[in-house]
């Protein structure tokens, strides 16, 4: 499978309005066959979804929809009738359970919902053809979170809320509701845990762009709806829109084969228009993706195929018709047999859902590109210093690779050598290597701690840190709030009354997320009070902040007050590996009981030869020009904190190369982060689970490289998108 066909595989809430357009505008043919190979891919081939839509009120609606004879300023044929009794809808709905169709849909002309009798009647029929054992949808106008629950409690498993075109051209239709109306009430349904049923018309008068970009919003609302239908215009006397010309049918299956290409796991439905169809038309529809219908004499007022008429087309093409609550993908399917690979595949489903599902993606080398989102906060990862200094100092002897682990054949003179090297820059007794700051957490607290112990960490500590607490024997893990020294001190109060083993604080020098630096000075005052051994990742620390770079710890002079220091290689050092840095009796007991350690295959001398390198630059003069630019380059870009505040975001307190823009929403982050990159800036969006929800930012990561022009420009353009 090839790298664009790859991508269309890919179920993706952050689609470019580029890649959409592109879609749209291949040969047509091709495009069917790609959304037909997509549809293969998620959907159990041939089977149809069979849908049937009764109006249970008709006509006298407020609204100013262009296309709908039920509008009450329209002279039409269609009378107005009250709400239908449970009699007659339970009975309709029978008939369509008996014609074929596994969900039933109510529609109500209503601008929206109303906390009133006639709601309290909705309500009952819902519950009613529940009970029948068919999906049951509704279709009425705006609705409120209480009224969504109240409907999710009765049964109701679909609400069909169409965003109807595009946002540009939403005016041109409608004037009484706003499109934001619209999203406010599929935000109402996802909460209920409703199913949406949300897609709209072609064949307004939009523009072949506004298809384009109705479809783009579909596909990057925080969840893809589970069902997508795609009506065609048909035109009704009396309306504004009863002499618009026809939508060529071209258009209406590229509307439908792009659908299924962006939103591969939904539904989407032939609605409206069916009926002007050809056979070989529709054919071509299920071929390009397409796999629901709406069956039934009517759909709500204007005509639509039977019942009959559709068994008999379904027979000609060998389609077969999904029983109620049946949504079954072919992964899903495949895997049913397997319960470990179901598992695996619903915690997936669920990210996805979620819109935060992570893939790994190759960084683009574009000339011109800025970068604002590394850790190389020196610029050393691009430097030619390093290769000087290896071809000056002879650092790469006969061997590359270590061969083994440290207690095996992988210890080197420059692997112990390097070791005293950080342990006296930074003024510890001693230093061990481990691959990676991940494995120096996971190895060090996982390994110090037994289950007597009392663990107190900072609620916005590293994830290594909290796995390392994991597989720790500690039975008691307590968090505190970020930053928070007198909630630290009450829970080491509170534990201390009945104290058996040994208190451990762990915290960052700075918080990787936020950027803030720790309150170490008083934590460390308090956990002398207690006793308690404290723990400090210096990652984004190291080569930042103190003279010569040497971190929060020794820049504070608290470095003999600290039981464990981790110093993590990969970030401004633009190295690999880790160190963990204090007594001689901790470096022994780490390479007695530190299992990552011991299993590991050391550092090959090339990443020691590197650290080596860093260790020295940090005492050049070359270091501190470059600090002082960092330094300068930071304050340059807080100047924007004013405009980002003034647009109803936060830019979190932070003096360090890291400076997070909190927005607070997943779609959001990944716009701009989007309309950056297209300005030729890298930064990157922080979601959910490495944030929490609601706390969803762009990580702003400062360098010393970057120019003050480049800082300008990104302060512009973040300006500009946080106004959209």
């Amino acid at each position: 499978m090839n790298k664009k066909n790859r991508e269309i595989h890919n179920v993706r809430n952050d689609w470019q309005e580029s890649e959409v357009s592109e879609f749209y505008n291949i040969p047509l043919l091709e495009l069917v066959f790609k959304a037909s190979v997509v549809h293969n891919v998620y959907h159990k081939v041939g089977e149809v979804q069979v849908s049937s839509l009764l109006s249970v009120k008709t006509g006298g609606c407020i609204e100013d929809c262009a296309y709908c004879p039920q509008a009450a300023r329209y002279s039409t044929e269609i009378k107005v009738h009250p709400l239908l009794s449970l009699e007659t809808v339970v009975a309709a709905a029978q008939q369509a359970k008996e014609g074929g169709a596994s969900r039933f849909c109510m529609g109500a002309a209503w601008r929206e919902v109303r906390e009133n009798k006639d709601f309290e009647r909705v309500l009952e029929m819902v519950s009613a053809v529940n009970e029948l054992g068919m999906e049951v949808c509704c279709t009425m106008g705006m609705l409120n979170e209480s009224q969504a629950e109240r409907l999710a409690q009765a049964g109701l498993y679909a609400y069909n809320h169409n965003l109807d075109t595009s946002p540009e051209n939403y005016e041109n239709i409608i004037t009484t509701r706003t499109y934001n109306d619209r999203l406010e009430t599929l935000s109402a349904v996802r909460k209920a845990g409703i199913t949406v049923c949300c897609g709209g018309i072609v064949g307004l008068g939009e523009t072949k762009l506004d298809r384009i970009k109705f479809l783009h919003r579909l596909a990057t609302l925080p969840t893809h709806p589970q069902s997508v239908p795609i009506n065609r215009l048909v035109p009704v006397k009396g309306t504004p829109l009863e002499s618009q010309e026809e939508l060529p049918f071209e258009e209406f299956l590229r509307t439908i084969a792009v659908a299924r290409i962006i939103m591969p796991l939904s539904d989407v439905r032939l609605s409206a228009g069916r009926l002007e169809l050809s056979d070989s038309e529709q054919a071509l529809c299920f071929l390009a993706g397409a796999n629901s219908v709406f069956s039934g004499n009517k759909l709500l007022t204007t005509p639509n195929p039977k019942f009959e008429s559709d068994k008999q087309l379904f027979e000609k093409f060998g389609l077969i018709t999904r029983k109620p609550f049946q949504k079954e993908t072919n992964i899903e399917s495949a895997l049913k047999e397997n319960r470990i690979e179901a598992h695996l595949a619903n915690e997936l489903a669920k990210r996805r859902s979620q819109g935060i599902l992570r893939s790994l993606t190759i960084l683009k080398e574009i000339e011109g590109t800025i970068d604002f989102f590394s850790n190389d906060y020196l610029g050393l990862a691009k430097s030619n210093g390093f290769g000087a200094y290896l071809e000056d100092g002879g650092k790469l002897l006969y061997q590359r690779g270590s061969t083994g682990s440290r207690l095996l054949s992988g210890n080197t003179n420059e692997a112990m050598e390097l070791e005293e090297k950080i342990a006296h820059f930074h003024n510890a007794e001693a230093a061990i290597l481990f691959n990676s700051g991940y494995d120096a957490n996971l190895g060090l607290i996982s390994s110090i701690t037994t289950r007597h112990d009392v663990v107190f960490y900072d609620e916005l500590c590293h994830r290594s840190m909290l796995d390392g607490l994991k597989l720790s024997y500690a039975t008691n893990c307590v968090k505190f709030n970020h930053n928070d020294i007198d909630d630290l001190a009450k829970k080491l109060n509170f534990f201390n009354q009945k104290r058996v083993g040994n208190f451990f604080v762990l915290a960052e020098a700075v918080y990787s997320m936020d950027g803030d630096v720790s309150e170490l000075q008083a934590l460390v005052t308090l956990a002398e009070k207690y006793d308690a051994g404290v723990i400090v990742d210096e990652a984004h620390a190291i080569g930042v902040i103190g003279d010569n770079g040497v971190g929060l710890s020794q820049s504070l002079g608290l470095e003999k007050q600290i039981l464990a220091r981790i110093y993590t290689y990969g970030k401004a050092p633009a190295a690999h590996g880790a160190s963990v840095v204090g007594s001689d009796n901790l470096r022994k007991f780490l390479i007695n009981f530190s299992t990552p350690l011991i299993y590991s295959t050391a550092l090959p001398r090339h990443s020691l030869a590197t650290i080596d390198f860093f260790y020295d630059f940090l005492q050049t003069d070359e270091f501190e020009r470059q600090k002082l630019k960092l330094v300068q380059n930071i304050q340059r870009f807080k100047r924007c904190e004013k405009c980002i505040s003034e647009n109803g975001f936060v830019l979190l307190k932070s003096y360090s190369p890291i400076q997070a823009i909190v927005v607070g929403d997943v779609q959001k982050a990944r716009l701009i982060s989007s309309m950056l990159e297209e300005k030729g800036i890298v930064v990157k969006p922080i979601v959910s689970p490495t944030v929490a929800i609601g706390k969803e930012r762009l990580r702003v990561c400062l360098h010393s490289f970057n120019y003050e022009k480049e800082i300008d420009l990104l302060a512009s353009l973040i300006k500009k998108a946080l106004n959209k």
